[in-house]
């Protein structure tokens, strides 16, 4: 949370006409924020993001970026069973394209469970806990 008066850690400025503050702390490591759905490393890609917007209050961003990641974990069994029928068309329709001698690991495209748990239970968002456990548990 910001501080209401100025303290030696906050620069005031100005940018581009509007009271801008530069934060001595570091940030939380963010890259590029993950719009890919279903991406394997997306609990981690967004943990800066989150833990920025928890720091800030930033509801909209937070909102925003928990809404990404409850869309990679289906709520009820059929929407799970349909993502697993996509995975597998998937999958089979890149075995058509490969050699005999390649091989791809198709599950590297699968949502990681353990991270989506970890961020699940570090910033309350309960609603990926079911799908997340269901998916750790046919590992």
């Amino acid at each position: 949370m910001l501080p209401l008066s100025p303290s030696p850690s906050i620069i005031q400025s100005t940018f581009q006409g509007s009271q801008a503050s530069r934060l001595s702390h570091l940030p939380p490591p963010c890259s590029e924020f993950p719009l890919e759905r279903y991406s394997p490393n997306k609990p981690l890609e967004v943990r800066g993001f989150l833990e920025l917007a928890t720091k800030y209050q930033a509801d909209r961003l937070w909102d925003y970026i928990v809404r990404n990641l409850v869309a990679d974990w289906p709520q009820w069994l059929p929407g799970w069973d349909a993502l697993e029928r996509e995975y597998s068309s998937e999958a089979n329709e890149l075995a058509e394209h490969l050699d005999e001698n390649e091989i791809v690991d198709v599950e590297d495209s699968y949502p990681e469970p353990a991270s989506a748990i970890r961020i699940a239970t570090d910033f309350d968002i309960p609603e990926i806990l079911p799908a997340a456990f269901y998916a750790l548990s046919q590992l």
